[in-house]
């Protein structure tokens, strides 16, 4: 897994993330302490012969993924701190393409799950300013 940059939008810190793990072996999504899981794509299957080096198995295809595999990571891991999953077809339900080494390739970011100060201070002034005029209206 190789970690891609870090950005700041608006007030939220994300921390990104992308890798491959090949067939039979476990894929572990971390963040760190105060993050959370958001995945942002996700393949299952075969599009290149350089990830996962079938060695002498062979590849029967270089042109097979499955439908949906992104919403089974993101229903396995989605809004959680850290994540294992294996990387197998029981794991997702289906076999695109049988006789072939697969892989699974992910892109997520690590969001923060605290709301950042500059936004603690916009929500504290927008609920004075609320308070105030529900007070004013009530004289």
């Amino acid at each position: 897994m190789s970690h891609r940059r870090f950005v700041f939008p608006g007030s939220l810190h994300e921390l990104e993330y992308s890798g491959i793990a090949c067939q039979g072996t476990t894929f572990i999504f971390t963040c760190p302490r105060g993050y959370y899981i958001n995945i942002l794509s996700g393949f299952y299957g075969r599009s290149e012969l350089e990830s996962c080096d079938p060695g002498d198995i062979g590849v029967e295809t270089t042109n097979c993924s499955l439908g949906g595999a992104v919403g089974i990571i993101r229903r396995e891991c989605d809004r959680r701190e850290r994540c294992e999953l294996p990387v197998t077809s029981e794991t997702f339900t289906d076999d695109p393409c049988p006789d072939t080494i697969k892989y699974m390739r992910v892109e997520f970011v690590c969001r923060g799950r605290y709301i950042s100060v500059w936004g603690f201070f916009q929500v504290i002034s927008w609920y004075n300013l609320y308070h105030r005029a529900m007070c004013n209206s009530q004289r």
